[in-house]
This record gives structure tokens, C-alpha cells and sequence, in this order.
């Protein structure tokens, strides 16, 4: 929404810690992902609700690229026992092979609305009637910063839409975002954010670009796994109201009060990218917004818009709300938590060979079982989460987290 104003962290191995599982705290496992639907569409970290004993590959990497071999673009020709399959030197044939995989610190670009409503309106974050109320604004500027310290195993960037300093008129100039993030992916991510986020409302304002900045968070990513394919990768993005600032608007009625629906491919990409979409929405209402001339998109019910942004990006939760919804500092920690832990329990499945095909995974030598999505927060093991990514959960997860060393068990395909 955006409020123009007219005329913005070498344990014991697997079988020692499995009963540690059902008490660990939250920052290890925040718990169960959402169910799935019976549909099979995505739950709260891009799973479906299909469920199989081996898993067929994509075959490119996450970050775009076939994996394995030692050539780039094979202009030297590849080594022995090599081949040049899309320009990249892979093993000549698949074979049955075993994959050591340690902790891959996750990459996660916070993608932040930064429209002028975020700074007018106002919400009692603590639900102690006592206390005056704060800005949207404030509320989330701490709970963003709050869980750059707790998840410190996680790097973090930082993308803003709009720019900063951008006026809060009723012209382009409200729209006004640049192709690069504001903060990179990297290992001091709350100082950033507390250096780079406006401390007062009054830095806060203008339009609702919010294609342009999920595109901006998803190329700086791809940059990221061009560099490490097995790093996982996500964007958050957290909005308050409906996309708006169309690049190809006539006017400024059109630019203002109409949807920028380009926002669903933007975050689409993301996911094909191997970077999917989380949303967090502010605040959100389902009824449908006035016909005005008042800086949002007209006629709309935006809680039904995040649902599809949600949905297209591949991190949608289960439930009738499909994005997160929250309403005070309780929620929105909550959904950081519950979404973040789902990231840093994540494994880039990253082939070997293009026929390669997984068939398990061992964590201290022993197999680890393959789950159903909806026992995460239950049982030790791991599930498919799509796109090439694994979730881990329970003590599974916790013994990746503290440097133990899995292995993916890979066969070949047809």
C-alpha cells in the first residue's frame, strides 16, 4: 500500500541426539511446517504433499548451472573421464556415488516495503493497552534487526521499495528504485540493517514498487549461487498493502491506483531461479480497498493478492492465509522465526552427474528417514522440499546446524 500523498547460528552423531529433538528450542526447530493441501501445493517452505522414497533431480544446480566437473565452459576441453554437457565438464557416466555435505550458511535478502502508509499507520504491537501505539514501520524495522542477531549462521541483505529518500507525491518520482540492494548478502547483516533501515518515520515514504524489488533481491542472489551453487538462497519480502508503481502506466492514476500483477512473475522467477518467495504481509486486511484517489490500487482485496504473490514465489504456508499475516511485534517475530528456521534447515540437493538420482541420505553413517512434510516438528529425518531443495528436521537439522557431516546417497537414473 502505499498512501501517496496528493496535490511509503562435530556434535554427537545422529542416533545420540534424536531425543533431544522433541525439546529443542525454537531457534533449532521453530516446528512443523504448515500441511500441505490435498492438492499438493506448497506449504510454509516450498514442499508439496507428495510423498515418494526417491527423488527425481532437476538437472542443473540451484544457481542455474550443470553441476559437477572441473571446466566452466569447457573452452579448454575437460579433464579425463570428463564431458561437456551445457557448456560445463561433467563425468562421463553417472555412477553410484556419495556426497559429503556440512553446513551451507543460507542466503536471504529481506525485501522491505517501504511506502509512506508503512510510517502513517499505526498498531498496538505489545497488546498492552497501556502503552501508545507505533508505526507499522517501527515495528517491523526492530523485528527485522531482532532476527539478524538471532540467526547469526545466516547472511543477510537488504533490498528496499522504493528507494530511499524518494518523495511521498503523487508522480513517478515515488517510485523511483535502483537495480542494486541496498545491503549485500553477509555475515554482519544486522549491523547493516540497523545502519541502513530509517530510524524515524519521517525517512519513510513513497510508492509500492514491489516487482522491482523482488527482481533486484532475486538477481543479487543469483549472483550468490553463481559463486556457491549449495548455498540455499531466499527472498522475504515484507509488504503492507498491494503492488502498485507499473512500470508501463500512461499516467499517474494508473501508475498509483491500479495492481502491478508483474509482481507475481517476479517472484515466480525467484523460484525457477532457485531463489523462492516468502511473504509476510502487515496488517492486512480482506476487504476490498475504496475506489479513491489515495495512492493504492483500487477495488482490490490484498489479502488474496499475497496469497497468489505467496504461492508464486514457492513459500507458501498452509491454511486459509497462504502468506504470513501479522497484526502486532508477536506475529511478525513468530513468522521470521518460523520461516527462517525452515532456511537454515535447508540442503541444495546439487547433483553430481545429470542422470543422478537421489536415493538417501545418512547422517552418522546411518540412514536418516524420509518424512512427510506434516511430521517435521514431530519426527527426526528429512523431506523433498521442491526445486532441488531438502528440508531437514528435528536432530537432523540440529546436528547439520552444529557441523555434522551428511551424505547424500545418489544412483543413476534413466
Amino acid at each position: 500500500m502505499a498512501w501517496i500523498g496528493v496535490g511509503g547460528r562435530q556434535g554427537q552423531g545422529f542416533a545420540g541426539i534424536v531425543g533431544l529433538a522433541l525439546v529443542a528450542a525454537c531457534f533449532v526447530d521453530p516446528g512443523p511446517p504448515p500441511a500441505a493441501d490435498s492438492d499438493g501445493t506448497t506449504t510454509g517452505d516450498g514442499s508439496t504433499s507428495a510423498a515418494a522414497t526417491t527423488i527425481m533431480l532437476p538437472t542443473t544446480s540451484s544457481g542455474g548451472e550443470t553441476s559437477g566437473g572441473s571446466g566452466s565452459e569447457c573452452s579448454d576441453g575437460c579433464g579425463l573421464g570428463e564431458t561437456c554437457v551445457d557448456g560445463v565438464c561433467v563425468p562421463a557416466s553417472c555412477a553410484p556415488e556419495a556426497v559429503a555435505r556440512t553446513f551451507a550458511a543460507p542466503a536471504v535478502v529481506f525485501s522491505v516495503d517501504k511506502s509512506r502508509s508503512m510510517s502513517l499507520n499505526t498498531w498496538d504491537d505489545d497488546g498492552d493497552a497501556n502503552t501508545p501505539e507505533v508505526t507499522r514501520w517501527t515495528t517491523i524495522r526492530e523485528a527485522l534487526i531482532a532476527a539478524a542477531m538471532t540467526w547469526g549462521e545466516v547472511e543477510f541483505g537488504l533490498k528496499l521499495f522504493p528507494d530511499l529518500g524518494v518523495p511521498s507525491t503523487y508522480t513517478a518520482d515515488a517510485c523511483a528504485i535502483s537495480a542494486a540492494v541496498n545491503a549485500p548478502v553477509g555475515p554482519n547483516g544486522a549491523a547493516a540493517l540497523n545502519m541502513i533501515l530509517p530510524a524515524t518515520d519521517d525517512g519513510v515514504g513513497g510508492g509500492t514498487p514491489a516487482k522491482a524489488g523482488i527482481e533486484v533481491a532475486v538477481a543479487h542472489l543469483q549472483g550468490v549461487g553463481e559463486a556457491a551453487p549449495r548455498r540455499p538462497r531466499f527472498v522475504i519480502v515484507v509488504i503492507d498493502g498491494a503492488a502498485n508503481c507499473r512500470a508501463d502506466a500512461v499516467d499517474d492514476l494508473e501508475r498509483f491506483e491500479t495492481y502491478d500483477a508483474g509482481v507475481l512473475d517476479a517472484a515466480a522467477a525467484g523460484l525457477m531461479s532457485g531463489s523462492p518467495v516468502a511473504v509476510i504481509g502487515v496488517d492486512i486486511s480482506a476487504e476490498l480497498t475504496p475506489a479513491m484517489t489515495d495512492g493504492q490500487p483500487d477495488g482490490v482485496n490484498v489479502s488474496a493478492l499475497l496469497d497468489d504473490l505467496a504461492l508464486a514465489g514457492g513459500l507458501a504456508r498452509g491454511g486459509a492465509e497462504r502468506y504470513y499475516n501479522t497484526h502486532d511485534a508477536a506475529t511478525v517475530k513468530s513468522s521470521l522465526a518460523e520461516l527462517i528456521g525452515g532456511m537454515v534447515c535447508t540442503v541444495v540437493v546439487d547433483p553430481p552427474h545429470p542422470s543422478s538420482v537421489l536415493a538417501g541420505l545418512l547422517a552418522g553413517g546411518e540412514a536418516a528417514p524420509m518424512l512427510d512434510p506434516t511430521a517435521c516438528g514431530l519426527e527426526n529425518g528429512w523431506y523433498d522440499a521442491g526445486g532441488g531443495r531438502l528440508r531437514l528436521c528435528g536432530a537432523l537439522c540440529e546436528l547439520y546446524r552444529a557441523g555434522g557431516e551428511l551424505s547424500l546417497q545418489f544412483e543413476c537414473g534413466m
